[in-house]
């Protein structure tokens, strides 16, 4: 069970290291939603979408390395409706 506390100064201050955030989010398939999010927009069935974006997991993750270090390339053979303005996903940065 939780519980909350009403009052403010029961509750011990809690800080963000925001860039610190920003570098663990942008690690692995965390923003591989927002690829997928991409990919809708512009006519892409949210089917297809998430079967390419699976794809495009597996082999980021079969070389090693995280989604947003994949190349325009690479990332354009899972489906021709990816651009160069895709990068923008793997952004952590607010909106």
């Amino acid at each position: 069970m939780c519980y909350v506390h009403e009052e403010a100064s029961d509750v011990p201050a809690v800080g963000v290291k925001r860039e610190l955030l920003r570098e663990v989010v942008s690690r692995g398939f965390a923003t591989a939603t927002g690829l997928t999010d991409y990919l809708v927009p512009r006519g892409v069935a949210i089917r297809d979408a998430h079967k390419a974006v699976g794809r495009a997991v597996r082999l980021a993750e079969a070389k090693g390395r995280d989604l947003a270090t994949l190349c325009l390339e690479k990332l354009g053979v899972f489906s021709l409706n990816i651009e160069s303005n895709v990068f923008a996903v793997f952004s952590c940065k607010a909106r």
